[in-house]
C-alpha cells in the first residue's frame, strides 16, 4: 500500500514516527509517497478545517481511479 500523507496537526508527528526505524513500516510494504498520482490511499492526520478543505479536495481529485 502506498499512502499519500497529509499532516494537518500534531498527529502528523505520530505518523512520521510510524515510518521511523523503530517501527519500520517499510518492511510491510507501507511506503509513503509524496505525489498523489503514485498513491493508493490518502491518509489525513488531523482535523480538516474549512480553510484546508479546498486543498484536500484538490489532492483527492488528483488520485488515480479507483478511489
Amino acid at each position: 500500500m502506498w499512502p499519500l500523507t497529509f499532516g494537518l496537526a500534531c498527529c502528523a508527528i505520530e505518523m512520521m514516527h510510524m515510518t521511523a526505524s523503530r517501527y519500520d513500516m517499510d518492511r510491510f510494504g507501507f511506503i509513503f509517497r509524496p505525489s498523489p498520482r503514485h498513491t493508493d490511499i490518502m491518509l489525513i492526520s488531523g482535523t480538516v478545517t474549512k480553510k484546508m478543505s479546498s486543498t484536500v479536495c484538490r489532492l483527492y481529485n488528483q488520485l488515480l481511479d479507483p478511489k
